[in-house]
């Protein structure tokens, strides 16, 4: 042997970010004499071993980053040719969101029907949080946390909140942006330009 190896318990796929999971995963192999194991994550190379006891890798504690492809690499040592063997699972860290973003941050007053620079939301989490947009309260409609400001009206301009929820978790964070739309009206006095725009004078 090694003929494979073999991973307990092989139904690891996926576990909340800082979660309370202590778990002890085997790699084996029918060798004789008894093949050595060793852990890596990513790549097998000697940056990425990870610490093990006896092909056993513990896994505790685990953060985003700890995500990926682990492989158990093992060895009969005392075969002439080194004989080998893998086995892999891949884990999948739920976390998030940690951070949401609204760019851009800061929104120049908005002529009503012709803002060109759309509004976006992101969070940073896995698997990706679903964005809502509302203001007042109300939903509002967006594309994929987009919100397009050509289709705001004088009478949308107030404060934003966007919302990023992790289905997976409940978890929820939120940020808020000010959207100040003007307004563009005619007048009756013709000693006036036909067209004027005034900033609406928005209370939060």
């Amino acid at each position: 042997g090694p003929d494979k190896a073999e991973i307990f318990p092989s139904n690891i796929s996926s576990v909340v970010q800082n979660g309370n999971l202590d778990q002890d995963v085997r790699c084996t192999a029918d060798c004789w004499p008894a093949c050595t194991a060793e852990w890596y994550r990513g790549a097998i190379t000697q940056e990425n071993i990870l610490p093990s006891i006896d092909g056993t890798l513990k896994l505790t504690n685990l953060i985003k980053s700890d995500a990926g492809v682990y492989i158990c690499k093992v060895t009969n040592t005392k075969n002439f040719r080194k004989s080998q063997a893998q086995g892999n699972f891949t884990l999948d860290i739920i976390y998030g969101p940690d951070v949401v973003v609204i760019n851009p941050p800061v929104v120049d007053p908005v002529i009503e029907g012709k803002g060109e620079v759309p509004v976006v939301c992101t969070a940073d989490c896995f698997p990706p949080c679903h964005i809502t947009w509302y203001k007042d309260d109300i939903l509002v409609n967006s594309n994929e946390g987009v919100i397009d400001l050509m289709a705001v009206s004088e009478r949308g301009g107030g404060v934003y909140v966007c919302l990023a929820t992790n289905k997976q978790t409940n978890a929820i964070s939120r940020k808020s942006i000010k959207i100040p739309v003007m307004c563009k009206f005619k007048v009756l006095n013709p000693t006036i330009p036909e067209k004027i725009y005034r900033v609406l004078s928005i209370s939060i």
